[in-house]
């Protein structure tokens, strides 16, 4: 048998052996979400995950029904160095044609500047401090109608997402306190520091 014939055998009985034993199949890992929902239970294993988005979704300020959702959200991400807000409002899955299955987009209304989480990491819900945060927008970098606005209603805080004057949602109660433990909690991972918060349920 001359050496081109030897290495033509070896592979054919390399072949039937595959195929005498069946296919051999690898093991499927879950995907890795690319944006969270906060008030998903499902989405505390990923929370101290850099790489994937935290958003929390806004209610209606005057709602026809209680709880009633606005369509817009607000989202954490890491961005390197430090830590980004966003505001965004629409709600629209994506087919799997263009984009990982499961990845929702939405309308980016703006993201704060360099530091500008800063007034949102030092949030007691009990100090009655207000702060005003304006947002830069996404289209244009001389001016933004993009604003967040804590407020104070009697003994509750209320962080409020404006566009000019329009309100587009409000986060309250339980929602407002999960946001702000979020975004410490990711603050001090992003800058290295070690960080026991946890997220209230």
């Amino acid at each position: 048998m001359n050496r081109r014939s030897f290495f033509q055998a070896a592979a054919l009985s390399t072949v039937a052996a595959v195929q005498s034993k069946g296919r051999v199949s690898l093991p499927q890992l879950p995907a890795r979400p690319l944006q969270v929902d906060l008030a998903d239970p499902d989405s505390r294993p990923y929370l101290r995950d850099r790489m994937i988005d935290v958003y929390v979704r806004l209610e209606e300020l005057d709602p026809c029904d209680p709880g009633e959702l606005s369509g817009a959200r607000l989202i954490i991400s890491d961005r390197g160095a430090e830590l980004i807000v966003s505001a965004g409002i629409g709600d629209t899955l994506q087919p799997t044609t263009v984009a990982p299955k499961g990845f929702r987009t939405s309308h980016l209304l703006g993201s704060t500047k360099r530091g500008g989480v800063a007034p949102m990491l030092d949030f007691e819900p009990t100090s009655g401090d207000s702060f005003f945060i304006t947002l830069q927008d996404a289209g244009r970098a001389d001016y933004s109608a993009v604003r967040l606005v804590l407020f104070w209603d009697e003994d509750e805080p209320q962080l409020r997402l404006y566009l000019a004057n329009h309100c587009l949602g409000v986060l309250s109660a339980v929602s407002l306190v999960r946001f702000f433990e979020c975004l410490r909690m990711r603050s001090a991972i992003t800058e290295g520091k070690p960080t026991e918060y946890g997220i209230s349920r």
